[in-house]
């Protein structure tokens, strides 16, 4: 699992470390359905419409695009606060300042 610091506005200001998985290794277990913020067809980002946490992400994978540069995999980001292991703290992350430099 990888995972990075993406300091974009909005999860900056939601306190989201997203770990990024394979979408087939990912099951949602919850009580309460995830709702759907979808910015553009392309980027769902999943939260908790009781509490409001932001859970994870399905986006492209813009590593893998084709010859005619269209991707060919998506990815799915999960946000590593709610889970109780591994240990966040733990975990090296990549820093990458998405206000500033995109």
């Amino acid at each position: 699992m990888e995972s990075d610091g993406l300091y974009l506005l909005l999860l900056h200001k939601r306190g989201v470390l997203w770990g990024y998985i394979d979408p087939d290794e990912v099951r949602v277990e919850a009580d309460d359905t995830p709702r759907d913020y979808a910015p553009s067809s392309m980027n769902h980002h999943f939260f908790y419409g009781r509490c409001g946490c932001s859970t994870y992400s399905r986006t492209p994978d813009w590593t893998s695009l084709d010859e005619n540069g269209e991707t060919t995999k998506e990815r799915t980001a999960i946000n590593l606060w709610l889970l109780d292991e591994p240990d966040v703290q733990a975990l090296p992350v990549e820093v990458i300042d998405g206000r500033s430099q995109w």
